[in-house]
C-alpha cells in the first residue's frame, strides 16, 4: 500500500464508507487503522496460531483490495467481498508459489492454491470481524460487510465419512507390507484413535508414555491441551511393528548412530533413513529445503516430514477416484491432518444432536444418508456405528 503508485487514491483517506468524526484508532487512514486493528487483537490474549491467522487473513485481503480491485479497504462495497470469495476459491498464477518461500523474498507470493471452502468462510468471517470493528471504533460511518454471509461452506463436508475411513483403513491394513508402511501406519493411528496433532506425535518418546488402568489396561500420552489420550490395542501394535523396524534398522544401516539413545528418549514415531546434512552457499536460502539440516542426536522426525508421508498415503489413495471425488476427499483429508483432534467421536455426537435440535451449523461429519442413520441411532439409544 505504501509502494503503489497510487498510494494517496488508495490509501483510504477520502473511502466511501470514511466517518467525518474522530475515531478510537486515532487513524488518518486505513493502513494505520488495519495496523491499529491488528495490534488491539494482539491485546485480547488469544493463541498466537489464532493471532497470526487473524493477521495473515487481514493482510491478504488489503493486497487484494489495493492491487486487484484498486480500491481502498475502506470504499469496499457489499459486491466486493463477494468478489473476493470468488478470488479465494481460483486465485491467478501471479498470486500462487509452488513452495513455501521467505516472507520477504521477491519470489514470495500470498498463497500456495485455492482455499477449501471451510477455509474461504473462516477469512471471511475475519474480514467481517475487521469492519465491525471499524465501525464501532468510529472509523466507518457504515460496516459494508453488515447482511453478508458466506455462502462458501454450505455444502462441504469437513469430515472424513465412514466411507473415507473405510478406504483408508483397508489400505492401511493392506499396504502395511514395508517399514515405510509400517511407520505411517503407527503415526496414522496415534491421530486417528488417540486424537492427536501432527505436533504431538512428533514430539512423543517412550518416556511420554504414562500407564494407565482405564478405559482398559494399557498406555496414555499427553496431548497438548495436557490431556491423557489413550492408546488402543491396535495403536501399540503398529507402534510396536514401527520400533521392531527401527531396532533392525539400526543394526543393518546407517541409522546405527541411534544405537546408544536412552530408551527413554527413542521416539514414538522416528527416522527410517538418514539424509545428509545439506550445505548451502553463502546465498540466503529462500525455500524451505535450502536451509541446512539440524543434526538429530535421537532420532526424531520433524513435523514437515510426517506432513508430507501421511499426505503421500491419502494422495496414494485419491489416485484411484475420478477427478472430483478425488478433489473432494484430498479437502477432507486435508481437514482432518490439520486437527484430527477436532474430529473426536463425542464431536461428532454433539454436531448430529445439534442438527437434530434445528441449531445452526456448517459442519458435515458425513454424507446425509449416514448422518440420518446415526440420528436414528443416537435417539433409539442403540450404539452408534462410530
Amino acid at each position: 500500500m505504501e509502494s503503489t503508485n497510487e498510494a494517496a487514491r488508495l490509501s483510504g483517506q477520502n473511502g466511501i464508507f470514511r466517518s467525518n468524526g474522530k475515531n478510537a484508532y486515532q487513524a488518518e487512514n486505513d493502513l494505520e487503522a488495519l495496523r491499529t486493528w491488528i495490534e488491539s487483537v494482539h491485546r485480547r490474549g488469544l493463541p498466537k496460531k489464532t493471532l497470526a491467522m487473524y493477521t495473515r487473513e487481514v493482510e491478504r485481503f488489503m493486497l487484494w483490495a489495493v492491487m486487484e480491485r484498486k480500491t481502498a479497504m475502506s470504499s469496499m462495497e457489499p459486491a466486493d467481498f463477494v468478489e473476493y470469495e470468488a478470488f479465494l476459491a481460483a486465485p491467478p498464477a501471479h498470486w500462487r508459489s509452488k513452495a513455501a518461500v521467505k516472507r520477504l523474498s521477491i519470489q514470495w507470493r500470498p498463497m500456495r492454491g485455492p482455499l477449501r471452502p471451510n477455509s474461504i468462510a473462516m477469512a471471511m468471517t475475519v474480514v467481517r470481524m475487521l469492519y465491525h470493528d471499524w465501525h464501532h471504533a468510529g472509523y466507518l460511518r457504515a460496516d459494508p460487510t453488515y447482511g453478508h454471509e458466506s455462502k462458501a461452506a454450505d455444502h462441504s463436508i469437513y469430515w472424513l465419512t465412514t466411507r473415507d475411513w473405510q478406504l483408508i483403513e483397508a489400505r492401511m491394513r493392506v499396504h502395511a507390507y514395508d517399514v515405510f508402511a509400517r511407520r505411517t501406519r503407527a503415526a496414522m493411528l496415534l491421530m486417528r484413535r488417540s486424537h492427536l496433532q501432527q505436533q504431538d506425535v512428533v514430539g512423543l518418546v517412550f518416556e511420554s508414555l504414562v500407564r494407565v488402568q482405564t478405559p482398559a489396561p494399557g498406555f496414555a500420552v499427553p496431548a497438548r491441551d495436557g490431556v491423557l489420550r489413550h492408546i488402543d490395542h491396535e495403536t501399540w501394535a503398529a507402534i510396536e511393528a514401527h520400533f521392531a523396524d527401527r531396532i533392525r534398522l539400526i543394526a543393518e544401516t546407517s541409522l546405527g548412530r541411534f544405537e546408544n539413545v536412552p530408551d527413554a528418549t527413542v521416539p514414538l514415531i522416528g527416522a527410517i533413513v538418514l539424509g545428509g546434512v545439506r550445505e548451502v552457499a553463502a546465498a540466503e536460502p529462500i525455500y524451505a529445503k535450502d536451509f541446512p539440516s539440524k543434526p538429530n542426536v535421537i532420532g526424531s522426525i520433524r513435523q514437515q516430514a510426517l506432513a508430507h508421508f501421511t499426505w503421500q498415503f491419502f494422495e496414494d489413495i485419491a489416485h484411484e477416484m475420478t477427478g472430483e471425488q478425488a478433489t473432494a476427499f484430498l479437502a477432507r483429508a486435508k481437514s482432518w491432518l490439520d486437527d484430527p483432534s477436532r474430529q473426536t467421536p463425542e464431536r461428532r455426537k454433539m454436531i448430529l444432536l445439534d442438527k437434530a435440535l434445528g441449531n445452526s451449523t456448517h459442519e458435515f461429519v458425513d454424507e446425509p444418508k449416514q448422518e440420518e442413520l446415526e440420528l436414528l441411532q443416537l435417539f433409539m439409544g442403540r450404539p452408534a456405528l462410530f
